[in-house]
């Protein structure tokens, strides 16, 4: 033995039982065992560690927990723990060598003793299966799959004692086993079964009262633990021994009733063989698995799902693992509920099946239905009866077909959710997961994952088949039949979506028969519907696009979709939302080209089109009042676009339909393009999305040279020039907005142009030149004022940025302060903006109180209009504040956010400050600080950007200082200052200018110090950037107290003090 899970996780490392070290270890090992030399996902891995929300990190920590593993098992030569591949492990032992598996090998062969009239060898046997337990399984280990796990092992392990002590009581060694059943029904106080085999031991050994007693405190317990009472098989138990019943001793005929079946009744086994291959499902199993041991059974259950989704092999898998909590038998039954050719089975003919297989001559049978549905209930009431009824299709084929009470299961599948069911257990079957789909691939076609290649291949194949367990099927069957086939020429084979159905297929068996099923059993509205579906950009979609393509009312549309996912058909996904697998795409496109003319599709589409364009510009509408919409006709008379009750509404449904969006700009070209382009460019510029931006925005463009118009150019270039702002290449930016402008004046639209104008003062901020900026920005208030002067507030910004890049920090601040007091009433970026720069120069006017303010207020609307890339910029901020106060825990995480939000959004400028701002909350463990500084400068040499530079080498210079290494933070700040010079960066030069005074006092230059220091002075004063001037104080008391100047040095800490006490009061 190597591992044991049956009681706390143990690894035997040659020497003796050791634990694996934390839980989290004890997960990933219990998981990996249980896997039973299968590969396991580094996802599944973290999903089960973490409950299903691993953190950023997790992939890294599940390395670190698999090389501790490593080093345990190192020296023992059965255990091999490997990379599987891409992004999966594999445990490899012995079956033997886990208890586990061991406890279910010596209970298999115990099993066949007993079958072959052995019951002494195969008793001694399940004995030994039974001391492998020690305890509640994976204890220790926390999370709901190692709970799920535990709930299922501890049924089983109940299963294995209630089938020993029941065989032990049919040899008649009541005796020897009464004290050994006292001592497990104590650990197991509500199992049924264990109970009832106490009781007749106690019975036997002449002890009916304490037989009864225990009758009745497990019905005490039942009733105030559960609410519930005893079954009827053990209340019948109960009543015999109340009256005495003679039979209920032990006879060496005959088992008795209350431990075996009575010896007339007929046992079925009708289950079908499981499938050789099984993977994933373990949330779903472990369902099942709860609700059999539940006492009595919970019933029915449904699985319910869309065609080929492995409802049956789920449900013969399971049953197969439930079967010995049934000795009365299982019963298999297909209703062919869909596409049979002798249609469906009717209640009376399954009915007559059931009742026969259970012992009922034929001569027996009622004729009618409601009396052969007695009858059955009545053979069910005495017996543990496992039916498993297949392919149900309604609601009446299953009704008549439930026992009543007693201890049967009842499993149902289905393709529809049979919502009339009364007291059904629903259980709704997706895909598989990435790494389940690979997995089936794989092992079912016989194949190894090789190497990376193969992995990625695999991967490809697996989501051609949508990741549905019947396609992967068959799948694999085709590269079992074809040993020279590769994982690539199966995808290759696949690659067509036109044919792809086609090859989907393996002798009898194929997908599209299983969807055309479905399908025949639709009405003509629905049929229309589905084939119409197929026509949309995007698997995921609204009833409102429904609407369009099929016309009509709304709300008729609404109620075929809901009945199309009461058939799995498509799947619910949110109100009024749904989706659509792509294999059921493929599906209804075919039949929609096969069946429907091609001017009926044409309609379709254009109607469809329609209504995404015209839903577009009204979100885009009430989602901000900046936007100046490009001159469309109005929407079709036969088309009603989406409407918006608030912005809010607005910025979410161009959110949620933006890959629709994308696809049907690069499907319908001409004014559907640009217009929708234009639409889209506020929600993706705010998001940081320049690959979506930049798609739509060429493809709008060329429609726009298509058509030669000036001012669809004109907003496409704008577009453009927004992606190249996204990613820092500002070069670029300004080319693309002098070719905009150019175009917006020759269509003759001031508003156009005023826009430009704005957004090229920005570009010419960011490259230095502040005299071009502000006649750019002039040029815009000229323009703004004459046709909408209530939209000044984002040039007023930008002349804010100038003047807070020059130093000129209360001029900013009025900018500022005016431009958001416009902003504030559109609730847009415009007004994130103008908080985010707020809270920036109020934090270099030394107003903390107010600083934090507006940060706070701009990152809640950050995070209610998705604003990606302005979050990250005010994240720094908010960290800087938080620093500023010594809250370095939350000044990290801060941080650490906003470097995660910038890596997101592809921001290159963003990702290097926010490295910089990393390192500045990190100067009280210098050590972790240095990293970020170093690749801070490094980024913002690549891009390059001087202005990002500076900052970076300014952080850099700090963490120097801090490490004692005062020679490199001159360096880095001399530079910085040289760099802050050149580009006119006022603040900058400043704190550039106290660092270097810092350096000279940390290199005992007191002269140089002072001297510097007293020009870093005079630059603050003059900027009114408050934190230097209180930094560079405390720098002049240290270098004028090494010159011997105490009362000078003592002057400076005082006012260095009190410009800190302002700094923190609120006003």
């Amino acid at each position: 033995m190597l591992v044991r899970l049956l009681g706390s996780v143990e690894v035997f490392d040659g020497r003796g039982w050791r634990s694996p070290g934390t839980p989290k270890r004890a997960c990933v090992l219990s998981a990996l065992a249980l896997a039973d030399g299968q590969p396991v996902s580094a996802q599944s891995l973290m999903d089960r560690v973490w409950d299903g929300f691993p953190p950023p990190t997790g992939r890294g920590v599940i390395h670190g927990h698999i090389a501790q593993l490593r080093n345990l098992l190192r020296d023992e030569e059965r255990a091999t723990l490997s990379r599987a591949d891409a992004g999966c492990y594999r445990l490899a032992l012995p079956r033997e060598s886990v208890d586990l598996f061991a406890m279910r090998h010596l209970a298999a062969q115990g099993k066949a003793a007993v079958t072959a009239g052995d019951t002494a060898d195969g008793v001694a046997l399940w004995r030994r299966a039974a001391a492998l337990w020690r305890g509640d399984p994976l204890s220790g280990v926390p999370g709901s799959w190692a709970e799920g796990m535990r709930t299922a092992l501890s049924s089983e392990y109940r299963d294995l004692l209630a089938t020993m002590y029941r065989v032990e009581l049919k040899r008649g060694r009541h005796a020897e086993v009464v004290s050994e059943l006292s001592e497990v029904a104590a650990a197991h106080p509500l199992s049924e079964p264990l109970i009832a085999h106490l009781m007749v031991a106690l019975y036997r050994c002449d002890r009916p009262g304490e037989a009864l007693a225990r009758y009745t405190a497990l019905r005490e317990r039942l009733s105030e633990e559960l609410g519930n009472e005893p079954t009827d098989r053990l209340r019948r138990l109960h009543r015999r021994m109340v009256r005495q019943d003679p039979s209920l001793h032990h006879s060496a005929t005959a088992a008795t009733a209350a431990t075996a079946p009575a010896p007339e009744h007929h046992v079925p086994a009708q289950l079908p063989t499981p499938p050789a291959t099984f993977v994933g499902r373990e949330p779903e199993l472990a369902e099942i698995v709860a609700l059999a041991a539940a006492e009595p059974p919970t019933g029915p259950v449904l699985l319910h799902g869309m065609p080929g989704m492995g409802k049956t092999g789920l449900a013969v898998h399971a049953a197969h693992r439930l079967a010995p909590r049934f000795p009365d038998g299982q019963l298999f039954l297909d209703l062919h509920g869909y596409g049979h050719a002798c249609g469906r089975v009717a209640p009376p003919e399954a009915l007559r099946r059931m009742l026969t297989a259970l012992g009922v001559a034929a001569a027996e049978l009622p004729e009618n239905t409601e009396d052969r549905a007695a009858l059955l209930r009545s053979v069910l009431t005495t017996r543990r009866i496992l039916l498993l009824l297949d392919n149900a299709a309604e609601e009446s084929q299953v009704r008549p077909l439930l026992p009543g009470a007693g201890g049967s299961m009842v499993v149902v599948t289905s393709r529809n959710r049979l919502p009339g069911l009364e007291g059904v257990h629903p259980i709704g079957l997706d895909v598989l997961s990435e790494s389940e789909a690979r997995d089936l691939l794989t092992g079912q076609g016989g194949r190894d994952v090789r190497n990376a290649e193969d992995a990625a291949t695999a991967a490809e194949v697996a989501e051609m088949c949508g990741r549905l367990p019947l396609a992967l099927r068959l799948a694999a069957g085709r590269l079992k039949v074809n040993p020279y086939w590769t994982f690539s020429d199966l995808r290759d084979r696949l690659a067509d979506p036109a044919h792809r159905l086609t090859e989907l297929s393996a002798g009898d068996s194929a997908v599209a028969p299983a969807v055309e099923a479905s399908y025949r059993d639709l009405s003509a509205p629905h049929r229309r519907l589905l084939r119409m579906l197929s026509l949309l950009p995007e698997g995921h979609f609204g009833v409102g696009a429904a609407t369009a393509l099929v016309g009509g009312e709304r709300r008729v549309t609404a109620r075929l979709l809901e009945d199309l996912a009461t058939s799995h058909l498509v799947t619910a996904t949110g109100p009024d939302r749904y989706g659509m697998h792509d294999l059921i795409r493929l599906y209804s496109g075919q039949r929609r080209e096969r069946d429907n003319p091609p001017e009926v599709q044409r309609a379709a589409l254009d109607r469809m089109r329609a209504w995404y364009l015209y839903s577009a510009r009204a979100a885009r509408g009430v989602a901000s009042r900046r936007w100046t919409p490009l001159p469309a006709p109005p929407p079709p008379a036969d088309v009603t676009p989406e409407t918006f009750d608030d912005s809010r509404h607005g910025r979410d449904w161009l959110h949620r339909e933006q890959r629709a969006l994308a696809t049907v700009v690069a499907e319908s070209g001409g004014p559907t393009a640009w217009l929708i382009a234009d639409a889209m460019r506020l929600t993706l510029y705010v998001k940081g999305d320049s690959d979506t931006l930049h798609d739509v925005s060429v493809a709008g463009l060329a429609a726009a040279d298509a058509a030669d118009l000036p001012l669809p150019r004109a907003a496409m270039l704008f577009n453009l020039a927004a992606c190249d702002a996204i990613t820092g290449r500002h070069e670029r930016n300004l080319t693309r907005l002098d070719e905009a402008l150019q175009y917006a004046v020759k269509a003759g639209s001031p508003h156009w142009e005023a826009q430009i104008q704005t957004q090229l003062g920005t570009g010419h901020m960011l490259r230095g030149d502040s005299a071009r900026a502000i006649a750019a920005c002039e040029t815009a208030l000229s323009l703004y004022r004459q046709v909408d002067p209530a939209q000044i507030d984002g040039t007023l910004t930008v002349l804010a940025l100038v003047c807070h890049r020059s130093g000129r920090l209360r001029q900013a601040l009025a900018y500022l302060e005016e431009s958001y007091a416009l902003a504030r009433t559109s609730g847009d970026e415009h007004q994130i903006i103008a908080s985010a720069n707020l809270a920036a120069v109020n934090r270099e006017l030394g107003d903390y109180p107010r600083a934090q303010g507006y940060a706070e207020a701009a990152i809640r609307l950050c995070r209610t209009v998705g604003a990606v890339v302005h979050e990250s910029h005010v994240l720094d901020e908010l960290a800087l504040i938080h620093a500023a106060y010594g809250r370095t825990a939350e000044a990290v995480a801060t941080a650490e956010l906003g470097r995660r939000l910038a890596a997101e959004s592809g921001d290159r400028r963003q990702q290097a400050a926010a490295l910089a701002t990393l390192a500045v909350c990190r100067l009280g463990t210098p050590a972790f600080a240095e990293d970020p500084a170093r690749e801070a400068v490094a980024a913002a040499r690549a891009i390059p950007a001087t202005d990002v530079e500076i900052p970076a080498l300014l952080a850099t210079a700090d963490v120097m200082l801090a490490l004692g290494a005062p020679d490199d933070a001159l360096s880095h700040a001399e530079r910085a200052l040289r760099l802050a010079r050149e580009e006119g960066v006022g603040v900058a030069e400043g704190r550039a200018l106290t660092r270097v005074a810092r350096s000279h006092a940390a290199r005992g230059e007191w002269e140089a110090a002072v001297a510097v220091g007293r020009e870093a002075l005079r630059n603050h004063l003059r900027t009114g950037h408050r934190p230097g001037q209180a930094e560079t104080h405390e720098c002049l008391a240290e270098a004028l107290s090494g010159m011997g100047e105490s009362t000078s040095a003592e002057a400076q800490h005082a006012e260095a003090a009190r410009l800190r006490v302002l700094m923190f009061r609120s006003a």
